[in-house]
């Protein structure tokens, strides 16, 4: 082939590839221009906290700041829940009563990867206290999925509004399905000192130092499909419970099953009041009571 026919063959295929390479940068470019121009920091603030309270979550965000092609830090968000009939469950101005969870230096922005599958989604990094968080929020089909590891309980003001008064370090994971206020949780709470529950029926939490739970939450539902409990010398595990998430009492009849050997020192007094609750030797059924 001579040389000149050759030289327009290269033209004619450089060509169409000058022309991608420009529409790309164009599309850089334009991209770049619209998130730090034309998106401000308010308005990113704004469409956040529609989101939560669509889902009955009030969000605070705190040092919220852009950085670059589409990512965000905030130096700390809080989020609070509502009551049922979407008032606060708390006042706001008191100093921080009742707020659920605080995430501290949260850095989020967009998956590279996610957007070459065509399934765009947003990475997610922060912290609690002493603990980790980590989640993606897939923005293809609107889920959030999450992972936290070594959260101290004293962080989590949610925890105590549902009983759990104490100390205990708290792993999982979970999935928030946003499209239709679904999520699944599973978690474990370990090195843990808790003070009982006394509250539609009694839940003996300062006999055990582990839990572990998987629980999903549709609506306004909490659905405990498992709930377990070790000690030293004592187990126990709560089944198929319902409760409702704005008061946490429990919709229906349920049972604590507690099993205990000789290795447990169980004080005088709690024998005695766990006595009416005796099915045998070391095998007791304590009654939760429902709506």
């Amino acid at each position: 082939m001579p040389f000149t026919e050759r030289a327009v063959i290269n033209i004619k295929l450089r060509r169409p590839l000058f022309y991608i390479i420009i529409s790309v940068l164009v599309v850089l470019v334009l991209s770049f221009a619209l998130w730090h121009v034309a998106i401000p920091v308010k308005l990113i603030e704004l469409r956040i906290g529609e989101l939560f309270l669509s889902k009955g979550i009030i969000v605070n965000l705190e040092g919220i700041r852009k950085g670059l092609f589409y990512s965000i830090s905030v130096e700390a968000v809080t989020f609070y829940s509502l009551l049922e009939q979407g008032k606060p469950a708390f006042d706001m101005d008191s100093g921080g009563k009742g707020q659920s969870l605080t995430l501290l230096n949260l850095r989020a922005g967009l998956d590279l990867s996610s957007l070459v599958r065509l399934r765009p989604s947003i990475d997610i990094n922060s912290s609690s206290g002493t603990g980790i968080v980590r989640g993606n929020l897939s923005l293809f089909d609107r889920k959030l999925t999450i992972e936290f590891e070594g959260i101290d309980l004293s962080d989590v003001g949610l925890t105590k509004e549902a009983g759990l008064d104490g100390k205990g370090i708290l792993s999982g994971k979970g999935s928030f399905y946003l499209n239709d206020s679904r999520a699944a949780l599973r978690f474990s709470i370990n090195n843990m000192t808790l003070k009982d529950i006394v509250r539609d029926g009694y839940i003996p939490l300062s006999f055990f130092n582990q839990m572990r739970g998987y629980l999903e939450i549709h609506d306004s539902i909490i659905n405990i499909h498992s709930l377990s409990f070790e000690g030293k010398g004592v187990y126990g595990r709560i089944q198929d419970a319902q409760l409702r998430i704005q008061n946490l009492q429990f919709l229906k009849d349920s049972n604590l099953t507690l099993m205990v050997n000789s290795d447990f020192p169980m004080p005088r007094l709690i024998d005695l009041a766990l006595l009416r609750y005796k099915r045998s030797t070391g095998y007791f059924i304590i009654p939760l009571r429902g709506l």
